[in-house]
């Protein structure tokens, strides 16, 4: 047996041997799996060691996500057993104990592990796995722009939840995509940047073409965890709403965000459901503007025929605007969002909310003219008259025209019935669209 072992480093320079190690075992083939499982380990706080045969590409993923890596020749018979190299690796390194991971059958239950360890006295324990996704064809969908830092963990611990992972990536000018389809993704790359709904779309269509069970779309930022998918797709089995969405703010959920966040949240989730006419508990979403959603194969190829969502963040809105307009049940499942991420902050939460709030009255007035135009134009019109009948009357008592009251019900007035005329332009337009 031939053994390269490298010494890796935690985040502050040193390895730590406090905790066990997680030792997986590694074959030809099997690069993304060893990727997933690497991530797993790392976000719960543990030491990989992978174990594998000499010059095949999971040593790459391994060194790319500082797993220590432990190059072994032939199999048992050969003295090459894996499972040996890892045992002598986390001794060699000082580690109190090291879980061992050689299955493909299930997903691995880190902490259920370590537990297991902590109750024998044995320096090395088999891992306890999970039960595989079991809910028909999962896609797991990342729309992705300039994030080329974080891609790669994402669509590695992605692949451990889903038969596949598509990223669109957005037009960017950096790694992204390469990272991306490295880390053992589909990549769809935009010639130019089409906005956050515009990779949406590009999801849906390519997702109705598959023709999968379940499109799950996270966050490229590593804000979502997809260890939650999972979670989302079984409630889309089993209660059979054709949107899911991973909300902050249910049982379950939580945010590390700002309270000036949740307040601006608050704010955005009430006039989003008021506007898309969510009016019952039912229809009432409570985090309107979480990306993290589970689709069915009915809302996919629905929404993939939509051709009025926006391009931009507006259409997180016009995603349940269309829900709600065609009888969608939508539940809610509690996740985790993490805004303690690089770059999660990038925008101005004032500038931002602003955005939210302009979109969402670009959206319903696209959508609900009548309702939106139309009510405000007949109360401009109502008002108008109101001020020139108070100045006409002042006029017959005074003797003297108040000019600028007659000018602003002259304003009033005028808008209002072009806001009416333009309101009815629209609804005909969005009637015979339909």
């Amino acid at each position: 047996m031939s053994e390269k072992i490298d010494a890796r480093s935690s985040g502050d320079g040193s390895t730590s041997t406090n905790d066990p190690a997680i030792g997986v075992v590694a074959r030809s083939g099997d690069a993304e799996w060893v990727a997933s499982t690497v991530v797993r380990a790392r976000r719960s706080g543990y030491q990989p060691i992978v174990a594998g045969p000499v010059g095949t590409e999971w040593r790459t993923y391994a060194d790319a996500l500082d797993a220590i890596a432990v190059e072994t020749d032939g199999g048992p018979a050969a003295g090459g057993d894996p499972t040996e190299a890892l045992v002598a690796a986390a001794r060699d390194r000082g580690f109190p104990g090291i879980v061992l991971y050689d299955q493909r059958d299930g997903r691995l239950d880190v902490e259920g592990s370590v537990r297991r360890l902590h109750e024998t006295d044995d320096y090395a324990v088999g891992a306890l796995t999970g039960p595989p996704v079991d809910a028909g064809r999962v896609l797991v969908g990342i729309p992705a722009y300039n994030e080329a830092a974080t891609i790669g963990d994402v669509v590695a611990e992605g692949t451990a939840y889903a038969d596949a992972v598509l990223v669109v990536d957005d037009g960017s000018d950096d790694r992204t995509a390469a990272v991306a389809e490295t880390a053992g993704a589909t990549v769809i790359e935009h010639d130019h940047n089409r906005g956050y709904g515009g990779a949406l779309k590009t999801l849906f269509e390519q997702a109705d073409r598959l023709g999968v069970d379940h499109l799950v779309v996270l966050d490229a930022d590593s804000q979502h965890d997809p260890a939650d998918v999972p979670d989302l797709v079984e409630t889309q089995r089993r209660t059979g709403a054709e949107i899911v969405v991973g909300s902050r703010f249910v049982d379950g959920g939580a945010t590390d965000a700002p309270l000036y966040r949740r307040a601006g949240l608050l704010v955005v989730n009430v006039l989003t459901n008021v506007g898309c006419g969510a009016v019952t508990p039912r229809q009432w979403v409570r985090d309107t503007q979480s990306g993290f959603r589970a689709y069915s194969r009915e809302a996919v190829e629905s929404l993939a025929a939509d051709a009025t969502i926006a391009d931009r963040m507006d259409a997180s809105t016009d995603i349940l605007d269309h829900a709600v307009s065609r009888g969608y049940d939508v539940e809610e499942v509690g996740t985790t969002v993490s805004y303690d991420v690089e770059e999660a902050n990038s925008r101005h939460p004032l500038t931002h909310g602003l955005t939210l709030v302009r979109n969402l009255g670009a959206t319903l007035q696209r959508r609900r003219p009548l309702s939106t135009l139309g009510v405000g134009g007949f109360a401009s019109w109502i008002v108008g008259l109101w001020v020139g009948q108070w100045t006409f009357l002042r006029f017959l008592e005074t003797g003297a025209l108040q000019t600028s009251t007659a000018t602003v019900s002259a304003v009033l007035v005028l808008l209002g019935l072009l806001a009416c005329v333009v309101a009815a332009v629209l609804h005909a337009l969005s009637i015979h669209g339909e």
